[in-house]
């Protein structure tokens, strides 16, 4: 006769069954706190955009005021004015004080301002690309109507280009961009250095370019999800109308290729006055331009 013995039920076969079941136990618990603690910081990097965002509209609310209240209190625009030199002094070159304007604006980095000497503008009532955006900033300081100290002159004598964050121009809390305002018009001669779509510009535009003691002014800082974001909270949520505006995505050498489409999906050129943004779109591609009212 045959007998059969009952399956074991040893101490130790005991033992290692208990072990399986709490080692599953602890992973579930483990597994659980991964997905918190990933969700926790998903929702804290978004937290932390949102903020982000939040600041970059706060920042330009801010300079705008201050611009408007240099413009009150002088009767001219920061950069702009046939009056800076009498006020502040001039600045002088690199081996004598400048006696001229013409020398003054000629001034880069190799020569920067002392103090709060400064040039004149040309009074023509808009902040122009490069010399007279430096400026800008430089006598808003001496103004006292905007932190910080900046040099008033660019790395080199190109207009529009040398931007260098927290020395000619101010930092943003986006990315360390380079804040800067200048006037455009609706002219092709205007609209085309900086890809922008068709439209009744003749305004001054904030902008934030490029990063830390950059010397690209193409640099974009936004991923088309971004500035969708931005323009849909604050605006109308197209690239190429409203207050918010990006540049287009064609044209030779564009840095902004990938920022807009068509609505048929095609790369916008200025004419996509009713392009959207591709947020699809990962990298980099988009500039803001943030119409001044003053």
């Amino acid at each position: 006769m045959t007998t059969h013995s009952s399956p074991s039920t040893s101490p130790s076969h005991c033992k290692r069954y208990k072990q399986s079941g709490v080692t599953l136990v602890e992973l579930s618990i483990v597994l659980v706190i991964l997905a918190l603690l990933t969700g926790g910081i998903v929702s804290g990097v978004a937290m932390l955009r949102s903020t982000e965002f939040r600041k970059v509209f706060s920042e330009f609310q801010q300079f705008q005021m201050a611009i408007s209240t240099f413009n009150t209190k002088y009767d001219d625009l920061p950069g702009d004015t046939t009056d800076a030199t009498a006020i502040w002094g001039m600045a002088p070159n690199a081996s004598s004080p400048a006696v001229s304007d013409a020398a003054c604006a000629a001034l880069t980095s190799s020569s920067p301002s002392q103090g709060t000497r400064t040039c004149n503008g040309d009074g023509d009532g808009a902040i122009a690309v490069g010399y007279e955006e430096y400026r800008a900033w430089q006598q808003l300081s001496n103004a006292n109507m905007i932190d910080g100290n900046y040099t008033g002159v660019g790395s080199t004598a190109s207009a529009g280009e040398g931007h260098q964050t927290g020395i000619n121009c101010p930092k943003s809390a986006f990315r360390d961009g380079c804040w800067r305002v200048f006037f455009r018009d609706s002219t092709d001669a205007q609209r085309d250095p900086f890809y922008l779509f068709e439209g009744n510009y003749d305004t001054h535009l904030f902008s934030i370019w490029g990063g830390s003691n950059t010397l690209n002014n193409f640099t974009p800082l936004f991923t088309p999800a971004e500035i969708w974001e931005l323009d849909n909270k604050l605006d109308d949520g197209n690239p190429a109308t409203g207050a918010i505006v990006v540049p287009h995505a064609t044209g030779v050498g564009n840095p902004f290729a990938g920022c807009s489409l068509t609505t048929l999906g095609a790369a916008t050129d200025e004419n996509d006055v009713d392009a959207i943004y591709n947020t699809n779109g990962k990298d980099r591609v988009c500039q803001i331009y943030i119409k001044a009212d003053f």
